[in-house]
C-alpha cells in the first residue's frame, strides 16, 4: 500500500508565482467606476420642493393655533359683513354651482379623498391587516357621525329661537313651505362643516410626513 500511494514532492515558496495573487494586481483587475451623480433639478422640482415644504409645515402646525386662525378669520369675515353688506353676485346666492354641488355635499368629497387614503397608508403601516385597516377607518366613521349631530344640533337651535315672518306658523318647516322667511339664530352649518373637513383632512394626513424627504 505504501509502495502504490506514492511520495508527494513538497511544495516550494518560489514556485509560486507570487505576481498572479498580489494585492495590487487584485485591485488592477477590479473595474472602477464613478458614482452615480443627481439629476439636474428642474424649475418644475425647485417648484414641487417649495410647495411640499410649505404643506408640511403647515401639517406641522398645532391644532390649537391652526382652529385659533380659522375661528379669527370666521369672525373678522362676519363682522365685515355686517358692517359692509356684500355685493350682490351669482355667488352669493345659495342656488350657486358651488354651493349646490361642493359645499353642501362637501362631507361626501371629505370621504371620498380620505377613505382610499386611510386605506393606503394603513395598510402600508400596518403591514396588510386588515382588522387593522377597518380600526383606522372606524376614525371616520365617528368623524361622520358628530358631523351629523352638529348639523342636525344647528337646525334644531334655529327652529326653537326662531320665529316666521307669518305669525300663523310657528314651525321651521312649515313657514319655509309657505314661502315666508323664518328668522332666528343661524349657526352656520357651512362654515362648519369647511372648517370640519379641513381639519379632518389634516389629521388624517399626518403619516405622509415623512414620505417626502426626496423632495423637503
Amino acid at each position: 500500500m505504501s509502495m502504490m500511494a506514492g511520495r508527494r514532492n513538497p511544495i516550494r515558496r518560489d514556485s509560486i508565482k507570487h505576481q498572479n495573487f498580489s494585492s495590487g494586481n487584485f485591485e488592477q483587475s477590479k473595474t472602477k467606476g464613478t458614482k452615480p451623480t443627481p439629476a439636474k433639478e428642474t424649475l418644475v422640482d425647485e417648484l414641487i420642493r417649495v410647495v411640499l415644504g410649505l404643506g408640511n409645515k403647515y401639517l406641522m402646525l398645532e391644532i390649537k393655533y391652526r382652529i385659533a386662525t380659522y375661528l379669527g378669520i370666521l369672525f373678522a369675515v362676519s363682522i365685515i359683513g355686517d358692517v359692509l353688506p356684500y355685493p350682490k353676485s351669482y355667488f352669493s346666492q345659495s342656488s350657486h354651482f358651488l354651493n349646490q354641488y361642493f359645499v353642501k355635499l362637501g362631507w361626501g368629497w371629505t370621504l371620498i379623498c380620505t377613505i382610499p387614503f386611510v386605506v393606503m397608508t394603513s395598510y402600508t403601516y400596518c403591514c396588510s391587516d386588515r382588522k387593522q385597516v377597518a380600526f383606522h377607518l372606524l376614525r371616520l366613521g365617528v368623524a361622520t357621525f358628530f358631523w351629523m349631530f352638529w348639523t342636525n344640533m344647528f337646525q334644531y337651535i334655529e327652529s326653537i329661537y326662531g320665529r316666521c315672518t307669518e305669525p300663523r306658523f310657528s314651525r321651521r318647516s312649515k313657514c319655509l313651505e309657505a314661502g315666508a322667511r323664518w328668522s332666528g339664530f343661524d349657526i352656520s352649518g357651512h362654515s362648519f362643516l369647511l372648517i370640519y373637513s379641513v381639519l379632518i383632512m389634516i389629521e388624517e394626513a399626518k403619516p405622509i410626513q415623512g414620505w417626502l424627504g426626496e423632495y423637503t
